[in-house]
Order: C-alpha cells, then sequence, then structure tokens
C-alpha cells in the first residue's frame, strides 16, 4: 500500500502577554493609516504587516503586528502594551472618523509547526473560529475567541515561551517595558529592518523624524544583539570600561545553563561596540 503523506506536527503553549486591539469601520483603513508609520493601504486582506504607532517626536509608543482581516476590519495584535491602554489613548484622536477602537477578548497560543510553504505574513480564518498568523516558517500565533487548550507538546511552558522569546531576539523584533515606552526612536528600534516603516506614505506621527534620520544618516544608535554568561536582568544601561553609559539593554531572555541573549542599543560604530561592555557588572558580547 502506498504510505500516507506526512500531517504537519503542532506544538502549542499560551501567550498571556498577547492582547489584541480592534478597528472597525468604514475609515478604519484610514484612520491607521493617519497614526502609524507602516503603509496600511497596500495590506491585502488576510496578511499582516509590523506597524508602529510613534509620539510626535519619533519615539516608539507600540510596536505590533497589524492584521487586515477584512475591508473594514483591522486587528492590532500587541504583546508589550495591554490593549485597552493603547485604546484609550487613541481615541482621542478619532474625531470624526467612522472607526470603533476597542480591546478584543482572546486568547493566543504560540504554536510550533514543521516547515512549509505557507507565506510569512499570511493570516488565516477569524476570530470566532481560530486566526492563524504565520510568522515564520515554523512559528504560528494562534487567536481565538474560546479559550484553547494547549497541545500535549509543551509541558514546560516558562522553557517554552522563553524560547520563543528567543526566536524574536534572534530575529531582531524588540519587546518594550512599559517604562520604556517613547525611549527609543524607530530606528534605534531597527523598525526599519522589520519593514515596519514607510517613507512614501503621507504624514503620521513622527514621519518628519524619521524621514530626516534616513535621509540625513543621523542615526548613530542601533539595535544590536548581545549575549553573556551569565542571567541578564530585564532592563540596565550598558557600560564601558570607563564607566561610562553607551547604551541601553532592551529585553532579555535568559535559559540556563547557556544561554544568556538580548537585544540592546548601542552605538552603530564598530569602535564604540568593540569596547569592553558590561551590565550589572557582566560582561557582554556584541552579536
Amino acid at each position: 500500500m502506498p504510505s500516507k503523506p506526512d500531517t504537519p506536527t503542532r506544538s502549542c503553549f499560551p501567550l498571556p502577554s498577547v492582547s489584541l486591539l480592534a478597528f472597525d469601520g468604514p475609515d478604519a483603513t484610514t484612520f491607521a493609516q493617519a497614526q502609524f508609520c507602516n503603509d496600511v493601504a497596500e495590506l491585502g486582506n488576510g496578511a499582516w504587516q509590523w506597524n508602529a504607532w510613534l509620539s510626535p517626536k519619533g519615539r516608539v509608543i507600540a510596536l505590533f503586528r497589524l492584521v487586515r482581516v477584512t475591508d473594514v476590519r483591522l486587528l492590532a495584535v500587541l504583546e508589550d502594551v495591554p490593549a485597552s491602554t493603547l485604546a484609550e489613548r487613541l481615541v482621542r484622536y478619532r474625531f470624526r472618523s467612522r472607526v470603533a477602537i476597542e480591546a478584543v477578548d482572546a486568547t493566543a497560543l504560540a504554536c510550533r509547526d514543521r516547515a512549509d510553504d505557507a507565506s510569512p505574513t499570511a493570516a488565516v480564518g477569524d476570530l470566532d473560529a481560530g486566526l492563524e498568523l504565520r510568522l515564520d516558517r515554523d512559528r504560528t500565533l494562534r487567536l481565538s475567541r474560546t479559550a484553547a487548550e494547549p497541545s500535549a507538546g509543551a509541558s514546560d511552558l516558562a522553557s517554552a515561551q522563553a524560547r520563543w522569546r528567543l526566536d524574536d531576539v534572534r530575529a531582531g523584533i524588540p519587546h518594550l517595558l512599559a517604562e520604556d515606552a517613547e525611549a527609543f526612536t524607530a530606528h534605534m528600534l531597527g523598525l526599519d529592518a522589520l519593514g515596519a516603516l514607510s517613507l512614501r506614505k503621507g504624514c503620521y506621527p513622527g514621519h518628519e523624524i524619521v524621514a530626516r534620520s534616513h535621509y540625513l544618516g543621523q542615526v548613530k544608535r542601533g539595535l544590536q544583539r548581545v549575549a553573556a554568561d551569565a542571567p541578564l536582568p530585564a532592563r540596565a544601561p550598558l557600560l564601558d570600561d570607563a564607566g561610562q553609559t553607551v547604551g541601553h539593554l532592551v529585553c532579555s531572555v535568559n535559559l540556563p545553563p547557556a544561554t544568556f541573549e538580548g537585544l540592546a542599543v548601542l552605538p552603530r560604530d564598530e569602535a564604540a561596540t568593540g569596547r569592553g561592555i558590561r551590565l550589572d557588572g557582566i560582561p557582554l558580547r556584541v552579536l
């Protein structure tokens, strides 16, 4: 008998840090296009893009995946800012726009899939039946209105969540703590490398700063991956051998016994990053 084709294997576990913000109405795209820094008009139904909301000074308030579900519905998938908090701030700029901005009750499961040929920015389904965002060739984020039980593959939840976040670190995806909102510009956090910035669309908050930084080359600091031989704190200044602050740790992941990595905003020039850098006395390597 011919053998059956292999079926994809999946291991899922909850990501309680994820929250959803919905934009519903005929002006949903127009509103998002005016407020966020990526080109929402280019986003097709059933797809997602990196996007962010910036302050007028070009500082990152929130980074998120923006999903176009239909022509009149967008979803922001947030991990660092609660959806209800961002909604309270965004509604102040709604004015007469025909758009409802509300947090959505949903659960998120992080799923490890066997690699396939699906688009890395596909968003398939809906929240009632399950909305799946393909993040890369072996990671999927499943969003649903109903509580979903994780599959049997992730018994060590803390380790599974840490490894998921480590993948983000290695992909250059920063995660901001609440106290770091509006602390870094879009270029400092590498949003250009993520494809989260548009220089061609119309104005949005911080657009002038983004354009000036890009065209005049005024970005002196950028996001770099760092590693150590000991656990890293969640957030701290980075000091050189002379005790001078040269940068800041943005986020970190600790996976004992030997994996301690993070993303830091550091000077872009090689001479600066080649100096000895310490974090709470811990020597760091710039990768």
